[in-house]
Formats: C-alpha cells, sequence, structure tokens
C-alpha cells in the first residue's frame, strides 16, 4: 500500500507538471481583462433595448405633447362656446322679454283701438241721428216757410 501511495504522489506531481494540460499553459487574466471582456459582451445587451425604450419614450413624449396642446386648445374652444352659448341665452332672453312685452303693448294697443272705434261709432250714431233730425227739422222749417210764402202771396 505504501508503494501504491508512492506511486500516486508522483502521478500526481507529474501530472501537474505535464505540458498537456489545457489549464496549465494558459496565464492567469486579471480582473480588468474579465471586466473589458463582460463588458463588450453585456453592454450590447443592455444598451440595445435602452435605446429601443428611449426611442419610444421619446416617441410618446412627442404624441403628449401633441395630445396636450390639442387638449388645451379644445378646451380654449369649449370655453369660447359656453361664453358664446351665455351669450346667445342672454340674448334670446332679452328678445323674449322685449316679445312679450310688445305683446302686451299691442294687446293694449288693440284694445284702446277697440274702444275707440266703438266710441267713434256710437258719435257717428248719435251724429247720425242729430244730422237726421236736424234735416227733418230743417225740412219742416222750409216746408212751414214755403206754406206761409204761398199764403202770405
Amino acid at each position: 500500500m505504501e508503494q501504491q501511495e508512492a506511486l500516486l504522489i508522483p502521478d500526481r506531481v507529474v501530472e501537474d507538471d505535464a505540458p498537456a494540460d489545457n489549464h496549465s499553459n494558459r496565464r492567469p487574466r486579471s480582473a480588468l481583462t474579465h471586466l473589458a471582456v463582460l463588458t463588450t459582451v453585456l453592454l450590447p445587451i443592455t444598451l440595445l433595448p435602452y435605446c429601443f425604450a428611449r426611442r419610444n419614450i421619446s416617441q410618446l413624449r412627442r404624441r403628449l405633447n401633441e395630445y396636450a396642446v390639442t387638449i388645451a386648445r379644445l378646451q380654449r374652444d369649449s370655453k369660447t362656446t359656453v361664453l358664446e352659448s351665455a351669450l346667445r341665452r342672454d340674448q334670446d332672453s332679452r328678445m323674449r322679454g322685449l316679445l312679450t312685452e310688445m305683446q302686451r303693448e299691442s294687446s293694449k294697443l288693440t284694445a284702446e283701438v277697440r274702444q275707440s272705434i266703438e266710441r267713434l261709432s256710437a258719435e257717428w250714431e248719435h251724429q247720425k241721428e242729430v244730422q237726421t233730425a236736424t234735416e227733418n227739422e230743417l225740412q219742416s222749417d222750409l216746408q212751414r216757410v214755403l206754406e206761409e210764402t204761398r199764403h202770405a202771396r
């Protein structure tokens, strides 16, 4: 057994010194080399999604700004429309008031005209009666004068 152990140990030593092993031919790499290799591999992998995301975010910001401008314009337009609508309602209200007042005045005038027509009609009838009475009286006076003149002759 001692021989086997002795054999094993030199075998290991021989294997460790053997130039046929690939790992033993390499020089130990520094941390900076590992970092450079890792960076050249990982940087494109991480930067590409970042650049795409940044471009998409930029486009979204641009759209958002356009929408903000559109919303501001629409708000301004809606305020203008509300003000115009309020002015129209106010004008409509005033016009309704004027129309109501004109209808009242028209009704008053119509009533006054009817009363005036009735009064004038009554006066006309009275004047007609007076004229008829006067004509009758005049005719009878003329008849009497004519008869007196005939008798006096």
